[in-house]
């Protein structure tokens, strides 16, 4: 009896099979081998860098945006002046001056502003006063200007502090000038804040001086100087006159 041709070729077949088997198995634990060895590369890394102190990536910079100087114009809050004005005033109730219509001993030369537009970032509109006290004389055909005292922080009428809160369209008064009877005094407010609120300071004016100059400076606490204006003031009889605005570096 002859048998089927098939079982000749049994045992070729099951070579093959074994051949394949024996080179998937060196395959797969070639990529089993690779793949530990970039799972411990990996967590050495991380080691390494937490060593450092370095467990976050570095995050990109953002380069900071550049204004033109027109956007930087157009951000900035704009006041402009009153007319300004002789009133009765008065100790305020906590500290700061108030106007009064009682007083005919206590008169005040005030300067008035009041606000046109409001930063661009809609922040609250804190501003402080510089003002600075010159005579002025001519020798020849020259105007030497000298001046007599300095205020590095104005006194508002009806404010809390040494600054005024602007939002848009508030008028806000500053002290230029107080006098009392013949004494012509100018004052500097210091109260800064809840915790520090000295009383005032006060410099008396030489009887002697008929007139001079109050310039003033308008500064926002990130804006710099607003805007600037010089005042004429005389004494006898008690008389101011707005004479120059003098713009802020920028203004058109």
């Amino acid at each position: 009896m002859s048998l089927p041709a098939t079982i000749f070729s049994i045992p070729p077949v099951l070579g093959y099979v074994a051949a394949i088997a024996a080179a998937l198995t060196a395959i797969f634990t070639f990529f089993e081998k690779a793949r530990n060895m970039v799972v411990a590369c990996f967590r050495w890394f991380q080691n390494r860098r937490a060593s450092r102190g370095d467990t976050h990536p570095a995050e990109p910079k953002i380069p900071a945006t550049i204004l033109s100087a027109e956007e930087v114009e157009a951000s900035r809050p704009q006041l402009y002046t009153l007319h300004p004005r002789i009133c009765s005033i008065t100790d305020r109730e906590g500290g700061g001056f108030k106007e009064s219509g009682d007083s005919l001993r206590t008169r005040a030369v005030v300067a008035t502003f009041r606000m046109a537009k409001p930063s661009a970032d809609s922040r609250n509109t804190h501003i402080t006063a510089r003002l600075s006290y010159r005579t002025t004389t001519e020798i020849g055909v020259r105007e030497i200007s000298t001046e007599i005292h300095r205020v590095n922080y104005g006194a508002w009428l009806d404010e809390d502090f040494n600054s005024a809160e602007m939002a848009l369209t508030d008028t806000k008064e500053l002290i230029l000038l107080v006098k009392e009877n013949e004494t012509c005094v100018a004052v500097q407010d210091n109260r800064h804040s809840v915790s520090k609120r000295d009383s005032p300071s006060f410099h008396q004016f030489v009887a002697s001086l008929s007139g001079f100059y109050v310039d003033v400076m308008l500064v926002h606490e990130k804006y710099g100087v607003l805007i600037s204006y010089t005042y004429l003031l005389e004494t006898n009889p008690l008389t101011v006159r707005e004479i120059i605005r003098v713009p802020h570096i920028g203004s058109q």
